[in-house]
């Protein structure tokens, strides 16, 4: 590596542009979903609903189950997108397929975004290429 690294560097290395399902690309910071918890920045009715979703707890839908999956969702991808950034009220034109999207990432159940992009840019390097299998067979994945 011949750049040094520096602590304002590496802090700037945390917001990734993405490409969403609407083809909309936004700016995003995975959050820190233990310090948010810890900090109270998401509410306990809603961490509920999503640890009993997520175990396979006896979760039959309801009006208010629904009501508390919306939530969540909506606070994730506001906590998450940092460009641009979204108020309530923006949130309620959001595609939901993008929300749903961006809720994966923020989640970490998915690092790569609808272009086949990782999401914090490790297509760039050709060990993560190769490991993934990128390029294998079409030589324009890598790109120019």
């Amino acid at each position: 590596m011949s750049d040094k690294l520096t602590v304002a560097g590496w802090k700037k290395a945390a917001v990734h542009e993405v490409c969403c399902p609407s083809a909309v690309r936004v700016k995003i910071k995975i959050p820190d979903l233990p310090a948010l918890i810890e900090a109270g920045a998401i509410p306990q009715h809603l961490l509920d609903a999503a640890v009993g979703l997520a175990s396979g707890a006896d979760t039959t839908p309801t009006v208010d189950l629904i009501k508390k999956q919306r939530e969540f969702t909506d606070k994730i991808v506001q906590i998450t997108v940092v460009e641009p950034k979204l108020t309530d009220e923006d949130l309620k034109g959001i595609p939901y397929e993008d929300k749903e999207f961006i809720v994966s990432v923020a989640t970490r159940q998915r690092d790569i975004d609808v272009e086949g992009e990782h999401i914090a840019g490790l297509t760039a390097s050709a060990k993560f290429r190769k490991f993934r299998g990128l390029g294998e067979f079409d030589e324009d994945v890598e790109g120019p």
